[in-house]
């Protein structure tokens, strides 16, 4: 079995097949490559990872803005990762591609670091291991060891050039006889080549909602599944990864200016007063109206009682905004209705369609009513150290084999068509390969999952079409593949993508003070941008200390950047002004609040550094978006690859009852091999998320486990439709009953007779004689 993407979806493909026996290797390509060629990221996860990076704060230039409230320490923050993750023994020297390439990364990290001064007087020591398992256990003083290190330094001055004098600050450790490990992976200690590379503060850099609502049943049975094999210090007495997540407190909304902002409890509501104090920080502190609030309570509980069928074929080609009449409204509440789930999802009211928005309303309306009291929950530390290397120790503990490579075609061998891979690779600037190692890595799995992004998807469907087209029955997912996408070379590069990839990556700021606002995520209401943010490190198990550099992140996402800010959207800036326009509308979000508290004299403090997403490429201003988010158009669910039980469902004449996702729950292989899996594919998740990209990996995996006839039990797959409010279940019976006779919902029947705002006064008129914050 191999499978190509060592992502979310990946790693749950090779999680569920290893605990059935299966042999699994996977292969990813050092993605980092085509975003900084310095980079010597060697980590799993996907775009899901942390990023890492450092900063030498002493070298760097001021930024100074008009109006900015700070300077920031810019132009030698980079990626970086302390150890490479993958398992596959490296050719230094005698892969020359391989080698060079390591000397140039390492060449351009010493370059960075070290700056124009040279000055090192500053810089503490970091460890970079690259495993060489034919060095063996030779001692000290071996020739072949001491020829690698003679020739790692002497490339590394001929690269460096005036900056030669920082390889005296370059030592190689030889590998020595010792059974120990290096932290979190398979390869001995002895077959590994540990660089020690000056530097200074590295931190975490992770970019995306680190969100983990109640409703993520796949992520939370995988997370039960991963063991701790080398926990860190303060997880000594947790089993399982399932426990490294924390829950937040609520969901704040900050205003800006002298508006007020406040936090939502994210838990069970419990008396009628709670419901009023909340409705009264609605109706105050937002700007809404009453009538909003009962057009939209109504809209919610219309959609609740729906049908799936109904749900499916008609709510699939509405918009969010058209299915709850969005310009009957009043303009604050419009505003957020347009643009509020851009800011977690990419998601705009007019764009997305009604039931991707809808049934995550219900699922979050739900986290209300439940008694667990962990509605939400994030990670108590960066995503790597807390789940993605205790992964990586479980999958190797079950035989995985995690390779490094690179897919960049197939060819046809004895009447069979295979993948081509590659161990390292060069790209030209339009992503093509231009050069690669001689040896080719031919693999020879039963099976093949492609569990690859949506662009990387669609350019790897176009190779495979080449080669296999014939071969293939019409309408097939890699064709869908490539007719979803659609053009994102063009489309990826405006600031407003068309297709269905949008723009919502982030930045994250450090602190040398803790900076906490609340524990839980921040919406900012006014922010041109869309920003979210949550403040980190108070839900992490470990403080930071002095050797850190920081002692606060705030990680904001950016979920719209075509909407101007002084003139500027966010994909018109280079990342310093990303930084400071940012950073002025949180601080312009919260400085108010923060005096309030701490007195007048108290400002909010101010960041002493910044990491924009590595994946945004700049030329000074964006250029290309690496890690796109998925979105769902109006109309655009169907049209994506995969088969699930909606197709079916469609196909069931009325009266007739159709299957249930419990009976068909898997994709479709081809040739007898391959299977396309990730986010992009259909999901009743339906949001791009890694409970999406997990859910996906289950069907594939069942898809295998069908087709190959395996004696064992499926993976389980969770439909979120299937999940809700139980009482109301009869309404959505009836509803079933009314869209097969081809009738409206009955609440649409009840409003087209009157009188819609006369049933709005019927079911909230008894919260009119209520004063809410003075209203009556």
């Amino acid at each position: 079995m191999t499978i190509f993407g060592a992502g979310v979806a990946g790693l749950t493909v090779a999680h569920e097949l290893a605990e059935r026996g299966f042999e699994v290797e996977v292969i990813d390509p050092d993605i980092r490559e085509e975003i900084h060629s310095f980079t010597l990221d060697r980590g799993i996860g996907g775009m899901a990872r942390s990023q890492c990076g450092c900063w030498l704060a002493s070298l760097a230039p001021e930024v100074t803005m008009a109006g900015a409230p700070l300077h920031f320490d810019t132009g030698t923050d980079f990626l970086l990762n302390d150890v490479l993750v993958f398992d596959e023994p490296s050719k230094l020297p005698a892969d020359p591609l391989y080698a060079e390439q390591l000397v140039d990364r390492v060449a351009e990290l010493l370059r960075r670091l070290v700056g124009p001064t040279n000055d090192m007087s500053r810089a503490s020591e970091l460890t970079i291991a690259a495993p060489d398992s034919r060095l063996g256990t030779r001692e000290p003083g071996d020739p072949a060891s001491d020829y690698r290190v003679e020739w790692m330094k002497k490339q590394l001055v001929a690269k460096l050039g005036g900056l030669a004098g920082a390889v005296d600050h370059l030592e190689v450790e030889h590998p020595i006889a010792t059974s120990l490990q290096v932290p979190g992976h398979a390869a001995p200690r002895n077959t590994w080549l540990f660089f020690h590379l000056p530097a200074l503060r590295i931190f975490p850099a992770e970019h995306g909602f680190r969100f983990f609502p109640s409703f993520y049943r796949h992520i939370f049975d995988s997370l039960r599944r991963i063991p701790l094999h080398h926990p860190r210090p303060h997880e000594t007495t947790i089993p399982t990864v399932r426990e490294n997540l924390v829950p937040s407190v609520g969901l704040g909304f900050a205003r800006a200016g002298a508006k007020k902002s406040f936090l939502v409890p994210r838990r069970e509501i419990k008396s009628l007063e709670v419901a009023r104090g909340y409705l009264t920080l609605i109706l105050e502190e937002l700007g809404y109206e009453l009538g909003d609030v009962k057009r939209f309570s109504i809209k919610l509980l219309t959609y609740m009682t729906s049908s799936t069928k109904r749900r499916a074929g008609e709510y699939e080609n509405l918009s969010w905004g058209r299915f709850v009449e969005q310009h009957k409204y009043s303009k604050v509440s419009r505003e957020h209705i347009e643009y509020g789930p851009a800011m977690s999802a990419a998601l705009r009211g007019s764009l997305s369609d009604a039931r991707t928005q809808g049934s995550i309303s219900v699922q979050l309306f739900m986290d209300q009513l439940r008694t667990d009291g962990r509605p939400d929950c994030t990670l108590n530390g960066p995503t790597n150290s807390a789940w993605f290397n205790h992964w990586h120790d479980y999958l190797s503990s079950q035989r995985v084999r995690f390779r490094r490579g690179t897919l960049v075609g197939f060819g046809e061998v004895a009447g069979e068509v295979r993948p081509l891979a590659y161990r390292t690779v060069e790209y030209d600037a339009n992503g093509e390969v231009v050069r690669h190692s001689e040896k080719e890595m031919m693999t020879t799995g039963e099976y093949f999952v492609l569990a690859l992004s949506l662009p990387a998807a669609t350019k790897i469907s176009e190779k495979f079409l080449e080669v296999a087209k014939d071969k293939l029955p019409a309408d097939n997912d890699f064709e869908r593949t490539i007719a979803f996408a659609g053009d994102l070379d063009t489309d990826l590069v405006r600031p407003a993508p068309e297709g269905p990839l949008q723009h919502l990556s982030g930045i994250q700021f450090y602190f040398d003070a803790p900076l906490d606002f609340w524990r839980g995520h921040t919406q900012y209401l006014d922010a041109q941008w869309g920003l979210t943010s949550i403040s980190q490190l108070q839900f992490w198990g470990r403080a930071r200390d002095s050797s850190d550099g920081y002692r606060g992140v705030l990680s904001v996402d950016i979920g719209i950047w075509d909407r101007k800010y002084k003139g500027k959207c966010a994909w018109e800036c280079t990342p310093d002004e990303i930084a400071v326009y940012a950073w002025e509308q949180i601080h312009d979000h919260h400085d108010g609040a923060f005096r309030a508290r701490y007195g007048a004299e108290r400002p909010l403090p101010k960041p002493i550094a910044y990491a924009v997403d590595a994946n945004v490429i700049f030329d000074p201003t964006p250029k290309k978006d690496l890690s796109p988010f998925l979105v769902n158009r109006v109309g655009a669910y169907p049209k994506r690859p995969g088969r699930l039980i909606d197709d079916a469902r469609r196909a069931t004449p009325p009266g007739k009852k159709p299957p249930t996702s419990k009976q068909m729950s898997f994709y479709d292989v081809y040739l007898d091999r391959y299977v396309l899996v990730g986010t992009f594919m259909k999901t009743y998740t339906r949001l791009t998320s890694m409970e999406g990209a997990n859910e996906s990996a289950r069907h594939g995996v069942n898809a295998i486990l069908t087709h190959g006839k395996v004696l064992c039990e499926q993976s389980e797959i969770w439909d979120p439709e299937d999940n809700e409010i139980p009482d109301l279940q009869w309404l959505r019976d009836l509803d079933e009953r009314r869209f097969e006779e081809g009738k409206p919902h009955l609440l649409e029947t009840l409003a087209a007779f009157d009188p819609f705002e006369n049933n709005l006064d019927l079911f909230a008129g008894a919260f009119d004689t209520i004063p809410f914050g003075g209203r009556s």
